[in-house]
Protein backbone atom coordinates (compact mmCIF):
# COMPACT_ATOMS: atom_id res chain seq x y z
CA UNK A 1 0.00 0.00 0.00
CA UNK A 2 2.83 2.39 0.88
CA UNK A 3 4.64 1.64 -2.39
CA UNK A 4 1.51 2.62 -4.31
CA UNK A 5 1.15 5.95 -2.48
CA UNK A 6 4.82 6.85 -2.98
CA UNK A 7 4.50 6.46 -6.75
CA UNK A 8 1.84 9.17 -6.95
CA UNK A 9 0.57 9.62 -10.51
CA UNK A 10 2.84 6.83 -11.79
CA UNK A 11 0.72 4.27 -9.91
CA UNK A 12 -1.23 3.64 -13.13
CA UNK A 13 1.81 1.66 -14.37
CA UNK A 14 1.74 -0.65 -11.33
CA UNK A 15 -0.82 -3.46 -11.53
CA UNK A 16 -2.99 -3.86 -8.42
CA UNK A 17 -1.83 -6.57 -6.02
CA UNK A 18 -4.09 -9.08 -4.30
CA UNK A 19 -3.57 -7.21 -1.03
CA UNK A 20 -4.54 -3.89 -2.64
CA UNK A 21 -7.75 -5.43 -4.03
CA UNK A 22 -8.57 -6.86 -0.59
CA UNK A 23 -8.05 -3.43 1.00
CA UNK A 24 -10.35 -1.84 -1.59
CA UNK A 25 -13.00 -4.49 -0.84
CA UNK A 26 -12.76 -3.67 2.88
CA UNK A 27 -13.27 0.03 2.16
CA UNK A 28 -16.19 -0.76 -0.15
CA UNK A 29 -17.84 -2.90 2.54
CA UNK A 30 -17.40 -0.13 5.13
CA UNK A 31 -18.90 2.46 2.75
CA UNK A 32 -21.83 0.13 1.94
CA UNK A 33 -22.49 -0.35 5.66
CA UNK A 34 -22.47 3.41 6.27
CA UNK A 35 -24.91 4.03 3.42
CA UNK A 36 -27.25 1.37 4.85
CA UNK A 37 -27.02 2.91 8.34
CA UNK A 38 -27.87 6.32 6.89
CA UNK A 39 -30.75 4.96 4.82
CA UNK A 40 -32.21 3.33 7.94
CA UNK A 41 -31.80 6.55 9.91
CA UNK A 42 -33.48 8.62 7.19
CA UNK A 43 -36.35 6.12 6.90
CA UNK A 44 -36.80 6.12 10.70
CA UNK A 45 -36.77 9.92 10.90
CA UNK A 46 -39.30 10.22 8.05
CA UNK A 47 -41.56 7.64 9.71
CA UNK A 48 -41.39 9.38 13.09
CA UNK A 49 -41.62 12.85 11.57
CA UNK A 50 -38.45 14.11 13.28
CA UNK A 51 -34.72 13.88 12.77
CA UNK A 52 -33.07 11.09 14.74
CA UNK A 53 -29.53 12.37 14.11
CA UNK A 54 -28.32 15.95 13.88
CA UNK A 55 -26.83 17.23 10.62
CA UNK A 56 -25.29 14.08 9.15
CA UNK A 57 -24.05 14.91 5.66
CA UNK A 58 -24.66 11.49 4.09
CA UNK A 59 -28.24 11.54 5.44
CA UNK A 60 -28.82 14.74 3.48
CA UNK A 61 -27.38 13.16 0.33
CA UNK A 62 -29.77 10.24 0.75
CA UNK A 63 -32.72 12.61 1.29
CA UNK A 64 -31.84 14.32 -2.00
CA UNK A 65 -32.65 11.05 -3.76
CA UNK A 66 -29.30 10.29 -5.40
CA UNK A 67 -28.69 6.73 -6.52
CA UNK A 68 -26.63 4.28 -4.47
CA UNK A 69 -23.52 4.63 -6.66
CA UNK A 70 -23.50 8.40 -6.13
CA UNK A 71 -23.94 7.97 -2.36
CA UNK A 72 -21.05 5.50 -2.16
CA UNK A 73 -18.81 7.69 -4.31
CA UNK A 74 -19.66 10.70 -2.15
CA UNK A 75 -18.63 8.85 1.02
CA UNK A 76 -15.40 7.56 -0.53
CA UNK A 77 -14.49 11.11 -1.54
CA UNK A 78 -15.06 12.34 2.01
CA UNK A 79 -12.89 9.58 3.48
CA UNK A 80 -10.05 10.06 1.01
CA UNK A 81 -10.05 13.84 1.46
CA UNK A 82 -9.93 13.44 5.22
CA UNK A 83 -6.96 11.09 5.19
CA UNK A 84 -4.58 13.47 3.40
CA UNK A 85 -5.45 16.45 5.56
CA UNK A 86 -5.17 14.39 8.73
CA UNK A 87 -1.82 12.99 7.60
CA UNK A 88 -0.48 16.46 6.85
CA UNK A 89 -1.72 17.82 10.19
CA UNK A 90 -0.18 14.95 12.18
CA UNK A 91 3.12 15.19 10.30
CA UNK A 92 3.19 18.93 10.98
CA UNK A 93 2.49 18.42 14.69
CA UNK A 94 5.27 15.83 15.00
CA UNK A 95 7.71 18.03 13.10
CA UNK A 96 6.87 21.05 15.27
CA UNK A 97 7.12 19.05 18.50
CA UNK A 98 10.53 17.73 17.45
CA UNK A 99 11.71 21.30 16.85
CA UNK A 100 10.30 22.61 20.17
CA UNK A 101 11.23 20.26 23.04
CA UNK A 102 9.73 22.54 25.73
CA UNK A 103 6.35 22.38 24.01
CA UNK A 104 6.67 18.60 23.67
CA UNK A 105 7.52 18.27 27.37
CA UNK A 106 4.55 20.40 28.47
CA UNK A 107 2.17 18.54 26.15
CA UNK A 108 3.46 15.18 27.39
CA UNK A 109 2.91 16.27 31.00
CA UNK A 110 -0.67 17.31 30.21
CA UNK A 111 -1.40 13.97 28.53
CA UNK A 112 0.14 11.89 31.33
CA UNK A 113 -1.74 13.90 33.95
CA UNK A 114 -5.06 13.58 32.13
CA UNK A 115 -4.70 9.84 31.45
CA UNK A 116 -2.70 8.18 34.23
CA UNK A 117 -1.77 4.58 33.60
CA UNK A 118 -2.73 4.69 29.94
CA UNK A 119 -6.47 5.14 30.57
CA UNK A 120 -8.36 5.45 27.27
CA UNK A 121 -9.58 9.05 26.86
CA UNK A 122 -13.16 10.05 26.23
CA UNK A 123 -14.39 13.10 24.34
CA UNK A 124 -15.08 15.17 27.49
CA UNK A 125 -11.56 14.62 28.79
CA UNK A 126 -10.06 15.57 25.42
CA UNK A 127 -12.11 18.78 25.34
CA UNK A 128 -10.55 19.84 28.65
CA UNK A 129 -7.01 19.49 27.31
CA UNK A 130 -6.34 23.14 26.53
CA UNK A 131 -2.65 22.79 25.76
CA UNK A 132 -3.31 19.96 23.30
CA UNK A 133 -5.92 22.13 21.57
CA UNK A 134 -3.43 24.99 21.41
CA UNK A 135 -0.76 22.74 19.86
CA UNK A 136 -3.21 21.47 17.23
CA UNK A 137 -4.47 24.98 16.43
CA UNK A 138 -0.94 26.37 16.19
CA UNK A 139 0.23 23.58 13.89
CA UNK A 140 -2.77 24.20 11.63
CA UNK A 141 -1.73 27.82 11.22
CA UNK A 142 1.92 27.04 10.44
CA UNK A 143 3.09 26.10 6.96
CA UNK A 144 3.29 22.32 6.67
CA UNK A 145 6.78 20.85 6.22
CA UNK A 146 5.32 17.76 4.53
CA UNK A 147 2.58 17.20 2.03
CA UNK A 148 0.86 13.98 1.01
CA UNK A 149 3.76 13.08 -1.29
CA UNK A 150 6.69 14.08 0.92
CA UNK A 151 8.56 17.28 1.77
CA UNK A 152 7.22 20.51 0.36
CA UNK A 153 9.63 22.18 -2.03
CA UNK A 154 9.65 25.77 -3.17
CA UNK A 155 10.42 26.94 -6.63
CA UNK A 156 10.43 30.51 -7.89
CA UNK A 157 7.74 31.50 -10.34
CA UNK A 158 8.03 34.41 -12.76
CA UNK A 159 6.89 37.73 -11.36
CA UNK A 160 5.03 40.05 -13.71
CA UNK A 161 6.26 43.20 -11.93
CA UNK A 162 9.51 45.14 -12.33
CA UNK A 163 12.72 43.15 -12.24
CA UNK A 164 13.71 44.63 -8.87
CA UNK A 165 10.59 43.25 -7.10
CA UNK A 166 11.02 40.03 -5.11
CA UNK A 167 9.89 36.88 -6.84
CA UNK A 168 7.13 34.97 -5.02
CA UNK A 169 7.44 31.27 -4.33
CA UNK A 170 5.03 28.53 -5.26
CA UNK A 171 4.70 25.62 -2.87
CA UNK A 172 4.45 22.28 -4.59
CA UNK A 173 4.01 18.77 -3.29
Amino acid sequence: MIRRSVLGKLVIFMPPTKQFIEHCATIDQFVDDQVEISKASVARSEKEGKQTRKHVLIDEVIRMGHDREFQQGFLRTLFIGGTDTTQVLLANIMWMLARHPKVYKKLREEVLEAFPGGVRPDLLQLRRMNYLKAVINESESCPAPFGPSGPITHRPIPHPGPSHSPSPFLSTF
